[in-house]
């Protein structure tokens, strides 16, 4: 290897080394702020709220395929 090849793989190494560095930051800032504004939190009970809904809705079905029997 000469010296310009070495100079090339030390550079391509340097640059994942960066976009890795900025992609750990970004990953970090966004995961902070989804942290700090509760995002977590209300997606969680937005699903629990859901699946009452959904299991109200599926009782209320029940009850009424057991008054058209009737």
């Amino acid at each position: 290897m000469d010296g310009a090849s070495n100079f090339a793989i030390a550079g391509i190494i340097t640059l994942l080394i960066f976009f890795i560095m900025i992609g750990l930051v970004l990953y970090l800032v966004f995961y902070l702020v989804m942290k700090r504004s509760g995002v977590k939190e209300e997606v969680s009970a937005l699903r629990m709220e859901v699946r009452v809904l959904q299991e109200e809705v599926e009782r209320n079905r029940r009850e009424l395929e057991n008054m058209k029997r009737r």
